[in-house]
């Protein structure tokens, strides 16, 4: 899936005028399924990889914001996972993580959000990207 991905991105900014100036701006990254306990201890330091990773491997991905949104089901796995990911936010200035906690009760199958959850989780990404500087900061550079 990783490469897919770099190789997705990469093709699609090739297609661009070559006087185009682009960036990948963030990674929005909603967590939706939780891992086995052996996974989720490594839940932060997987994300913290994932963002490195992605900003070394994709064009004009330097200094990606990652957004990421938090699983709201309830579970000790869960909150291990959650615990990690907000950990690995506060160690990278490009990175936010919120809690979707709150909305645990619009997962109509105990899993998926609901409509008006998944708006109010777009408002969360759209807030976190205001936190990280949003447009300003990729203007200042």
């Amino acid at each position: 899936m990783y490469q897919h991905v770099v190789d997705t991105v990469t093709q699609a900014i090739a297609t661009l005028p070559p006087s185009t100036r682009c960036e990948v701006a963030a990674l929005l990254y909603l967590q939706g399924e939780s891992d086995r306990s052996s996974e989720a201890r490594l839940a932060g330091k997987r994300l913290a990889a994932l963002a490195k990773n992605l900003r070394r491997d994709l064009p004009a991905a330097n200094h990606m914001r990652v957004l990421v949104g938090g699983i709201a089901a309830a579970g000790a796995q869960r909150d291990v996972v959650r615990k990690q990911q907000r950990a690995a936010a506060e160690h990278d200035r490009f990175m936010h993580y919120f809690s979707n906690l709150d909305l645990a009760e619009q997962l109509y199958d105990g899993l998926h959000f609901d409509r008006e959850a998944k708006l109010e989780i777009g408002r969360r990404f759209a807030a976190a990207w205001q936190a990280l500087g949003g447009a300003r900061a990729f203007r200042a550079r």
